[in-house]
């Protein structure tokens, strides 16, 4: 009973933001819906440009994902039981990888668990608050092939501490490619790279990598947290590093003691938040705060999409006809 409501509650309650659109449902559970989709692929073949796509959240993979047509993604979010007052289901909607290729422009794609690469082969495209993993170390994990493509409020997270497998790949076709209030984590000694001027741009990231390389890329309200960074005619402002790396030039600050940043005591994405009497406090561009949780696009914890969120479910299997079936939840409201 309680998995049929939530499934009823998260369609209906999503359903105005996309009034003008069909919306289909993913769902790999015993229980499904029975118009419900089991894989993502299913679903994508059957939409049409324009429709939107809701997917569970069940902890079962729901496939690989190659798109084809301009369509508009939702999951629940990620690390769902790390946080408070996430999703009533803690379920991740979990995808073994993501291509956008021709077709695919103009798609968003938003709350999802991504354990497998990321491929942009056509640009335009939004990709905000998901989660991308490695579960292999032998390719790279995010590779960047076309225009105008935003990665946003996202966290990149490479496990391998040794391989051949790159962490991100700027393509010389990949002009204005932005990362903004994005963690990213790499054991490795992985490479971020770009050859082309005003490729790249990342705004209020977090770096917590081994070894870093740009090229005429433009970092501002940035955060290494550690790692080496090669300089290659990269513009750096209103950034902070744990050495010398970006030097003191551009209101950059160096040689910062990364304990007196974040908030050590959390974990996973909660981590990154700044501590109390951060010195990333008030010292980024135009006197906001530096890291994933200033700007103009601050970080949500969990990836929690800008939907209705069902923080808290009681339904009882049983009821009477005296007292009825009494239903309690809780339902949050999400930028």
């Amino acid at each position: 009973m309680n998995a049929r409501i939530f499934l009823l509650l998260f369609t209906h309650l999503s359903l105005f933001s996309s009034s003008f659109s069909t919306v289909l449902l993913v769902d790999n559970s015993s229980n499904a819906a029975t118009n419900a989709y089991s894989t993502v692929q299913a679903a994508h073949n059957a939409a049409v440009s324009g429709d939107t796509i809701y997917v569970i959240g069940t902890g079962s993979s729901y496939g690989q994902l190659t798109a084809t047509k301009t369509l508009y993604w939702f999951g629940p979010g990620y690390l769902l039981q790390n946080n408070p007052e996430t999703q009533a289901n803690p379920g991740s909607a979990r995808l073994s990888g993501v291509s956008f290729n021709s077709g695919s422009a103009g798609s968003s794609m938003t709350g999802f668990c991504i354990e497998g690469t990321l491929d942009f082969v056509t640009g335009n495209i939004l990709f905000r608050r998901n989660y991308v993993s490695l579960t292999n170390n032998t390719a790279f994990m995010v590779e960047v092939l076309a225009p105008n493509v935003i990665l946003e409020q996202c966290y990149f997270y490479h496990p391998y501490t040794s391989g051949s497998g790159q962490f991100i790949s700027i393509g010389s076709a990949a002009n204005n490619t932005v990362f903004r209030n994005c963690i990213l984590y790499s054991y490795a000694n992985e490479i971020i790279g770009s050859t082309l001027t005003g490729a790249l741009t990342f705004r209020n990231c977090v770096f917590d990598l081994s070894t870093m390389s740009f090229y005429n890329a433009v970092l501002v309200n940035c955060i290494l947290k550690s790692g080496s960074y090669s300089a290659n005619n990269n513009e750096v402002t209103y950034s902070m590093c744990n050495s010398t790396q970006f030097g003191s030039n551009n209101h950059n600050i160096q040689n910062v003691d990364m304990a007196f940043v974040f908030q050590t005591t959390e974990d996973f994405d909660a981590y990154y938040q700044l501590a109390s009497g951060s010195p990333a406090i008030g010292t980024g561009e135009s006197g906001s705060d530096m890291g994933v949780f200033g700007g103009l696009y601050p970080y949500i914890l969990s990836g929690i999409p800008n939907l209705p969120t069902i923080t808290y479910i009681n339904a009882p299997s049983t009821g009477s006809t005296v007292n009825g079936l009494p239903i309690t939840i809780r339902v949050r409201g999400r930028n």
